[in-house]
């Protein structure tokens, strides 16, 4: 999969990664044309969409198309999709949340078509990944063969919009063992692994779970944290060395967005998510011109 041509989602600087961010930074409000803009601005060229309400409404065609255009506009890539795992906040707040792997019938095919709904958007849109959170974290693991039923409905409706499914791991029982597993049943050209380095980091060693999931590795997510709670916080905040595990991701012949899922707080700077990343890794990039 890192071999298919990428065309305009890598950044041929020898060296240097293209940095993304997740709109999940401004998870929490309608995404709008300024927000695409301040993203641009700080230095980013590509993002994924966090494809959950109030954030982003797939059922709204016109909002869409907007969004498709100010992208544009901005020479600002849409790499990825991350699919609805809540229907709003409010479901969010209580804990009520869509799993994949729910053994109800009824529960499960509500989760399946929430991720339906939302193909024909990230296919407009230009994606190529659509991000997928198998369960929810603490679920009994026999429910891995509820996962498979879903993702036997998802893929053949994903392949028809051209979306590759990308599993992202979680804690037990969706870590990535687990997954890695599941996927090895599917063809690797559309179904393969989201790494989470931020959840890798909370049941093992992040360095060492690149490389076990580097042949079916389709998209990554970046964060940091203490090893204990699940904090979204911006590198190198937290206690992950990312140096290393930044240097094991070339090694391991990642070619796609270096994608960065934080929480967005006050006190952090989108230009200073950007330059901090191209510390860590001795670049000496500029953000666009505004």
């Amino acid at each position: 999969m890192n071999n298919l041509n990428s065309g305009d989602y890598v950044r041929q600087t020898k060296g240097s990664p293209q940095w993304g961010l997740s709109t999940h930074f401004f998870a929490y409000q309608p995404l709008d044309g300024q927000a695409l803009t301040n993203i641009r601005a700080a230095g980013f060229g590509v993002i994924e969409l966090w494809g959950m309400r109030p954030h982003f409404n797939c059922h709204d065609r016109a909002a869409v198309e907007n969004l498709k255009q100010k992208a544009g506009e901005l020479g600002l890539d849409i790499s990825s999709v991350h699919a609805p795992f809540y229907t709003n906040i409010e479901e969010l707040m209580k804990r009520n949340m869509l799993s994949l792997a729910d053994p109800d019938t009824t529960r499960r095919s509500v989760a399946v078509a929430q991720v339906e709904d939302i193909l024909w958007a990230a296919e407009a849109l230009g994606a190529r990944f659509l991000v997928l959170h198998p369960g929810t974290p603490g679920e009994d693991e026999n429910r891995i063969g509820y996962l498979a039923q879903s993702l036997d409905e998802l893929l053949p409706k994903a392949r028809k919009h051209n979306l590759r499914l990308a599993l992202e791991n979680l804690d037990p029982p969706y870590t990535t063992d687990r997954l890695l597993e599941l996927v090895k049943n599917y063809d690797p050209e559309w179904v393969g692994i989201c790494l989470d380095v931020g959840h890798a980091n909370l049941v093992g060693d992040p360095e060492e779970t690149v490389l076990s999931v580097a042949e079916r590795l389709f998209s990554i997510h970046l964060s940091d944290n203490d090893g204990v709670q699940d904090e979204h916080k911006c590198p190198p905040l937290g206690n992950i060395d990312w140096k290393n595990v930044l240097t094991t991701l070339g090694k391991a012949g990642f070619r796609w967005p270096y994608m960065l899922e934080l929480r967005g707080l006050p006190e952090l700077k989108l230009e200073n998510i950007f330059m901090n990343m191209a510390k860590i890794y001795n670049t000496e990039e500029d953000p666009p011109s505004k």
